[in-house]
């Protein structure tokens, strides 16, 4: 057996041989080995049903992703910020599954790039990755853990967790320039919080049930608007910025919108 790459997670390590094939060992608490159980291995295992199969491999903190001959991203283990990419929230997954990221056959010139959590923005060569807008339920920012990168610096696609939009270095320095409401209204534009169409939620989650957004109008997803709260905040915060006033700043903004393209159509 020759092996042409090795990856290691915190405590579990990933090969990969000359003729597509992956082996695996140790800790397996999350699943993180993607052997269908979660019992940890001393030995290196073989993953039958992928030989032949497999042209990348990477490791996470607790969770493994591999890219198959069909450009297919693979992903197992550790779920709980929704870094495996495959729809879920939280929970973990035993054996290597596809995620939302396909297609990646259709370019020769993409890598794989993963992350671990609380990291502000990967660079590679100096070359700004991009970052994930996610705010978890330990009131940490989480980075893009999976996603592909071409040659030139752009992203194939990404959708990790539930929430799934970058924002690229010279964005996230231009919106240092701008005015509250001017990130807000731009931050919503990358998340697609439509602005014409779009309402702030009610602060509290048990609210939204009680009340109705106006007349042709929908709420926001809840998710989304915290995590661009929580951007400006943590990147560009100042002192008198509180979660309540940069919240209902944002909701401000889409009324402004509505107001002017109403009085200007």
């Amino acid at each position: 057996m020759e092996i042409s790459d090795v990856v290691c997670g915190a405590n579990h390590t990933i090969f990969l041989t000359t003729f597509n094939s992956i082996w695996v060992c140790g800790q397996n608490d999350h699943g993180q080995l993607g052997l269908g159980h979660m019992k940890d291995v001393k030995v290196m295992t073989k993953i039958y049903r992928f030989e032949g199969m497999i042209k990348q491999i990477h490791a996470l903190y607790e969770a493994s992703v591999c890219i198959n001959l069909d450009g297919e991203v693979l992903t197992t283990g550790a779920n709980g910020i929704g870094q495996l990419g495959n729809g879920s929230f939280m929970a973990d997954a035993v054996e290597f599954s596809p995620t939302s990221i396909t297609n990646t056959r259709a370019y020769d010139d993409f890598t794989l790039v993963t992350g671990a959590a609380n990291v502000f923005a990967w660079k590679t060569n100096s070359i700004s990755l991009g970052e994930r807008m996610f705010h978890s339920m330990m009131d940490e920012f989480c980075d893009v853990q999976i996603f592909c990168l071409r040659k030139d610096g752009s992203v194939i696609a990404i959708k990790v967790g539930k929430i799934d939009y970058i924002i690229s270095e010279s964005q996230h320095n231009n919106l240092r320039d701008l005015s509250l409401p001017g990130k807000l209204k731009t931050l919503a534009e990358i998340c697609s919080l439509d602005l014409a169409t779009g309402s702030l939620p009610p602060l509290h989650v048990e609210d939204e049930s009680k009340r109705s957004p106006l007349e042709g109008l929908v709420w926001w997803d809840r998710d989304t608007v915290d995590a661009v709260v929580h951007y400006v905040l943590e990147h560009y915060g100042q002192s008198h910025y509180t979660f309540e006033k940069v919240r209902a700043t944002l909701g401000k903004v889409a009324s402004d919108f509505r107001t002017y393209h109403n009085a200007n159509s």
